[in-house]
């Protein structure tokens, strides 16, 4: 009997969490988020010894770079990675998404929900509706304006984007 894609699935899936890649490491995430509160504060000290438009720019960089890290944070949190105990991770993500980043927890869980029940299809997943990116002609074609003319020049860009998100994310 040959086997199907469900049970190769199975026994890779029991390969990576007996490989232990599936572990939570809170100690891990105890330390990420510690500096990147301390990254925080740097910024924010920054912002107040030095004006200038040149270093308020270069602070603006910075403080997007500190943003995104509490980004990946709710992500993993929001994904239960962090910690055992769900009130816990969610506490995490309240802290991370409503207090620091000003966003709310609830709808970004709704909106990375849909997302995961349908990962990059262009009607569904909330994901692959950016307004300045198109991901088909489809989605090029009902632009107009400035957004047109971003959406048709943003695969330019991809890499850019690719190599910036694996500059922030730690292996």
């Amino acid at each position: 009997m040959q086997s199907t894609s469900s049970d190769e699935f199975r026994d890779l899936q029991t390969l990576v969490r007996q490989s232990g890649l599936l572990a939570k490491r809170p100690a891990y995430y105890g330390r990420k988020m510690l500096l990147n509160l301390v990254l925080l504060v740097i910024a924010l000290l920054l912002i107040k010894r030095f004006h200038g438009p040149g270093l308020e720019l270069c602070n603006a960089g910075f403080l997007a770079f500190v943003f995104a890290q509490f980004g990946f944070i709710v992500h993993d949190s929001g994904h239960q990675q962090i910690l055992k105990a769900p009130t816990c991770n969610e506490a995490i993500c309240l802290v991370h998404s409503n207090l620091l980043l000003g966003f709310s927890y609830s709808w970004w869980l709704n909106k990375h929900s849909r997302h995961h029940s349908a990962p990059n299809h262009i009607p569904s997943d909330p994901d692959v509706d950016l307004i300045p990116f198109a991901f088909s002609r489809d989605q090029v074609a009902q632009k107009r304006g400035l957004t047109k003319t971003l959406s048709e020049i943003s695969a330019f860009f991809v890499f850019s984007f690719i190599l910036a998100r694996g500059i922030c994310v730690e292996s």
